[in-house]
């Protein structure tokens, strides 16, 4: 995976699940990212000392809006 560029992600979470109780991260950025040939956006939070893809952590369920952070 190479980051090619990345942009502020305001007002936007991962949604997690962690043994049926949900809740929410704030994502970091967006990056476009090159993941073996293919071009892909996707969200990125902060795990230790780096940014993953949130959608390869641990409980990840979906990206929301902030208006729907807590439904």
């Amino acid at each position: 995976m190479k980051i090619l560029q990345i942009i502020p992600a305001t007002d936007w979470y991962a949604k997690y699940d962690e043994e049926g109780t949900a809740f929410f991260e704030p994502i970091a950025c967006w990056a476009l990212l090159d993941k073996g040939g293919e071009t892909v956006i996707e969200g990125m939070v902060p795990v230790e000392n780096s940014m993953v893809p949130c959608r390869e952590t641990a409980g990840f369920v979906e990206i929301v809006p902030r208006e729907k952070v807590g439904d």
